[in-house]
């Protein structure tokens, strides 16, 4: 059984000039990566300033735009994604965000950093929790059980070989259970891929032509991906509604 993720209205525009200036943008503009507040240095880029790495794409690339290129990956990766953070399981939907937006965090993505951020907090995830935790997690008050999965989460994404049985035991001692475990696992594996394909394609917070709104509506990862206009490939169309 799928549980409900809110789903964000987007906004595309072609060139910044014709950006409407009434529609009520939400951008962050401070991330903290790897102990240190960084300050996004730029503003909205006019146009033909930023292009991301896939010339093809034109001004500031989402990461939705990039999913254009490899469609067939991108549907099976949001479906994939939806199994990941939507399926009913021992984490709910805020807990699951909250580690999605904290590994991001920790892997220096500025735009998934920023968005799911941004849907953390839509979950209830206290505004700059977040930040404060990729900053310095033992210094921020925050329910043991939850720093627990955060502590395993941060020694998987950035020393999984050094992981031992007391690791996981740790884990389990607060009351998570193997299922936890394994779905903690997934979100971490399954965000260094995301945060590695916008990064590695030039997809980054300050420049996107897409913004999270006050507009929240429920949905799914690859309802999302389709909303967005993916040219969802013939055979692949029955997967979406599976």
């Amino acid at each position: 059984m799928k549980s409900n993720i809110f789903k964000t209205t987007l906004f595309i525009s072609p060139s910044w000039g014709s950006l409407d200036s009434k529609l009520p943008i939400q951008i962050y503009s401070t991330y903290h990566i790897f102990g240190k507040s960084r300050k996004w240095t730029g503003k909205l880029k006019k146009k033909g300033k930023y292009m991301g790495y896939l010339k093809s794409l034109g001004e500031a690339p989402h990461l939705y735009d990039v999913m254009n290129v490899s469609p067939r990956m991108a549907m099976y990766l949001f479906k994939m994604t939806d199994e990941i953070m939507l399926v009913e399981g021992s984490l709910n939907d805020k807990e699951r965000e909250l580690i999605a937006a904290y590994v991001s965090g920790l892997n220096a993505c500025s735009f998934c950093y920023r968005g799911h951020k941004a849907i953390a907090e839509m979950f209830g995830v206290e505004e700059g929790l977040i930040d404060s935790l990729v900053e310095d997690i033992e210094s921020v008050n925050l329910d043991e059980k939850m720093k627990v999965a955060l502590r395993y989460s941060k020694k998987v994404t950035e020393n999984a070989s050094k992981l031992v049985d007391s690791d996981a035991e740790a884990l389990y001692a607060v009351g998570w259970d193997e299922n936890a475990l394994m779905n903690i696992v997934e979100i971490c594996a399954l965000f260094a891929m995301y945060n590695r394909l916008a990064d590695g394609t030039g997809v980054i917070a300050g420049n996107t032509k897409t913004t999270l709104t006050a507009n929240k509506k429920h949905g799914s990862y690859i309802d999302n991906l389709v909303d967005f206009g993916i040219d969802v490939p013939e055979d692949m169309k029955v997967i979406i509604d599976i």
